[in-house]
């Protein structure tokens, strides 16, 4: 959920432990969509929607830095092209604001990174899910990670989803 460096205060870990325990009681998670494409936008509601968590979907980079602004989220899934800001930009906008440095990011896009773009984004976002055929299920499994969501609570259906998400050929 969150980690801290040494040297630390007692202050600090009782500030830490605080926030962990804080987030642990939260009924219900909050998780943002930052894609362009209505319809693309609409199936990945569908299939991370729940009643544990609750989902803003925008289409721009602007919508998405404003939601950030108005309240905290547990995690957020990018689209790195947007129309009007990149997803590197607004990366690293998020990482300057001291608030939303941690908030785990999964980037969930269609297009082909190079090794370059690749390490740079690993440095800053927790995923990495290039569009595809098994891609959905990967979605699924890495939000319910990272939204500390528990299997057992999801339906059938998604419980399967993501079994199939972590077999391998």
């Amino acid at each position: 959920i969150t980690q801290i460096t040494k040297p630390v205060t007692k202050e600090v870990v009782e500030k830490t432990l605080d926030s962990i325990s804080g987030f642990l009681e939260q009924k219900q998670r909050k998780l943002l969509v930052v894609e362009d494409n209505k319809e693309e936008r609409g199936a990945i509601v569908q299939l991370i929607g729940n009643g544990d968590v609750k989902i803003t979907a925008v289409g721009t980079g602007k919508e998405a830095l404003k939601a950030l602004r108005k309240e905290p989220y547990d995690c957020m899934v990018l689209d790195l092209g947007l129309p009007d800001i990149a997803g590197a930009d607004i990366i690293a906008e998020i990482k300057k604001d001291e608030g939303l440095a941690t908030m785990p990011i999964i980037v969930y896009t269609a297009r082909e990174l190079t090794k370059k773009e690749t390490a740079l984004l690993q440095k800053e976002v927790k995923g990495i899910i290039i569009k595809g055929a098994k891609s959905p299920e990967r979605l699924l499994d890495e939000t319910a990670l990272f939204l500390h969501r528990v299997e057992a609570n999801m339906t059938e259906e998604r419980r399967r989803v993501i079994s199939q998400a972590r077999q391998s050929d």
